[in-house]
């Protein structure tokens, strides 16, 4: 065997072997599996001077565990265990538990945080409509709301644009949360629109009353111009008569 190893390894095999189990820790790995490791290394450097002993593993195998390992096993009487394989097996346990109380732990985090009761909410922020209807308030005004409001002579309580009234002296009830939708500069432009259309159609409807009247007198003008020219040439052949 020390034949083969002469010829096949490089000189420095059983030093890199030492040094690559020397610097392993433990870190997410389960304790039993990272020991099994190290001893696995270390069977490589049977009857060469870089071999570890059992209590230089032990060493080892202490000072380079889980740091949550490490606060267990210090409170525990694991290390007053002598014989290494039996240590071995107590630290095992520990690990183990530590595992499973990490597990429980993370469990917990990824639950969703309390919400308190929507209907226990409902309840407290209802009222009354004229009608006597429940009527549940919607969600507070956002800053954006709140300026599209008091940009287009809003309300903050009925929530309607263009209006001639205020919060304090509103006529209207808080409209419905469950048909509620925020404020948007588009709801503005339509409400803007709606509010201009019966002034577009006095404006449209103007001109027509205005012929429809000046057609009335134009046809009572056409009557007047009949009938006076007629009274003119009757008075005008009296007028004839008496003068001869």
């Amino acid at each position: 065997m020390d034949e083969v190893r002469t010829y096949w390894l490089p000189s420095d095999w059983a030093e890199a072997i030492q040094q690559k189990m020397l610097s392993s820790t433990q870190g997410n790995k389960a304790f039993h599996l990272w020991a099994v490791e190290v001893e696995s290394l270390n069977v490589l450097l049977r009857g060469s001077e870089f071999h570890l002993t059992e209590d230089h593993l032990r060493f080892h195998l202490e000072s380079h565990m889980h740091p949550d390992l490490t606060a267990e096993y210090r409170l525990t009487g694991t290390r007053r265990e002598k014989q290494f394989r039996a240590w071995l097996d107590l630290v095992r346990l520990l690990d183990e538990k530590r595992i499973h109380d990490a597990a429980k732990i993370d469990a917990a985090l990824r639950k969703k945080p309390f919400q308190p009761s929507r209907s226990a909410n409902t309840t407290a922020s209802s009222s009354k409509v004229p009608d006597g209807r429940a009527c549940t308030r919607p969600p507070a005004l956002t800053v954006e709301e709140r300026q599209l409001l008091c940009d287009n002579s809003g309300c903050f309580k009925c929530r309607r644009l263009f209006q001639n009234h205020t919060t304090h002296n509103c006529p209207n009830d808080f409209p419905d949360a469950k048909n509620y939708k925020a404020l948007t500069a588009a709801d503005v432009e339509a409400a803007r629109k709606k509010r201009a259309k019966p002034v577009a159609a006095v404006v449209e409807e103007e001109p027509a009353a205005k012929r429809a009247r000046i057609t009335e007198v134009d046809d009572d003008m056409d009557t007047i111009a009949v009938v006076m020219p007629s009274a003119a040439l009757g008075d005008g052949t009296d007028s004839g008569e008496d003068t001869d």
